[in-house]
């Protein structure tokens, strides 16, 4: 499911794993999909997704897009990525990979 970022100072935990901040942030978080039509219709919205991303399952970059379908948002684009990660290096859907994001995906983020 699609979250809003929540802030939490870290600064309050000593572990991530164990922070009940956290946690309280974690599931006090409102659906994206619930809220998605609430975004003005001047703000462009760029969807890059992993298609080997285990974090994220490609299917739900396409539930978001097709939400924005359906409220008529004017200008966003969805861009998926075959054999990349969630952080947009080769990977497999078994296998996590390691390195720097690939550079044809930091030129479509910077086009």
């Amino acid at each position: 499911m699609f979250y809003d970022i929540v802030r939490f100072s870290l600064s309050k935990c000593n572990n991530l794993e164990g922070c009940p901040i956290w946690y309280r942030s974690l599931f006090s978080l409102v659906p994206t999909l619930s809220i998605i039509g609430n975004v003005s219709k001047a703000t462009c919205i760029l969807i890059l997704q992993g298609e080997n991303d285990s974090d994220t399952p490609v299917q739900q970059a396409f539930i978001l897009q097709q939400r924005l379908t359906e409220v008529n948002h004017p200008d966003h684009t969805l861009i998926t990525y075959p054999n990349l990660g969630h952080i947009f290096n080769p990977s497999s859907l078994l296998s996590r990979g390691t390195g720097p994001i690939e550079e044809y995906v930091l030129a479509d983020l910077y086009a």
